[in-house]
């Protein structure tokens, strides 16, 4: 029983002293006042079709209870006036497809006269959003077909066309001239 109790103390020991010591020497290192994010925008990788909507958020606190402020960035890019929690953009509907990459910079808000290299700063983990093209409307299908019909006709007849209607103009022009009393053919409309 004797043995016991000390066997019993001895575990309790390395469990006290192993979760103390679990606990990353990093977390001690953070200077006071820096954010925590304490949700991550999710998904990390998603897609979608041009011309759609989609929402990024993030969640973060600062422990000493100083505000916390954001910047969302695209890339490397910072995105303008997007200064919130929660990030919402519709894409191009023309755009092509590709992959657009944004991040959230979550920083403490009293830092916000200091230069970036100079505040209490986290990044967010970056999403990925692979963006496909939209497929046509059938509406747009039947407009490419046509055009695909008739634009090799028109390229073959485009120049005599324009030619054909100089000629035609220059005619009335001439029977205005000649014919100036005849109404219907002044200035070449017929009435």
């Amino acid at each position: 029983m004797k043995h016991a109790k000390k066997l019993l103390a001895i575990l309790l020991a390395m469990l006290v002293l192993g979760s103390i010591a679990a606990v990353p020497a990093a977390a001690n290192d953070v200077p006071a006042g820096t954010p925590v994010i304490t949700q991550q925008p999710s998904p990390l990788e998603f897609t979608i079709v041009a011309g759609e909507t989609f929402t990024l958020s993030v969640q973060a606190y600062i422990p000493n209870g100083d505000p916390v402020a954001f910047q969302w960035m695209r890339g490397s890019s910072v995105l303008v006036n997007h200064t919130q929690a929660t990030y919402t953009r519709t894409t191009d509907a023309r755009a092509t497809s590709g992959v657009l990459q944004y991040h959230v910079r979550v920083y403490n808000a009293n830092d916000s006269h200091l230069p970036w290299s100079q505040r209490r700063v986290v990044a967010s983990e970056t999403v990925r959003i692979r963006v496909e093209e939209r497929p046509p409307t059938l509406w747009q299908r039947f407009v490419q077909l046509i055009q695909n019909i008739f634009r090799p006709i028109w390229n073959l007849l485009r120049v005599p066309l324009i030619i054909a209607l100089i000629a035609l103009t220059i005619g009335l022009a001439a029977l205005n001239l000649l014919f100036p009393s005849r109404t219907e053919l002044r200035f070449g409309l017929w009435w």
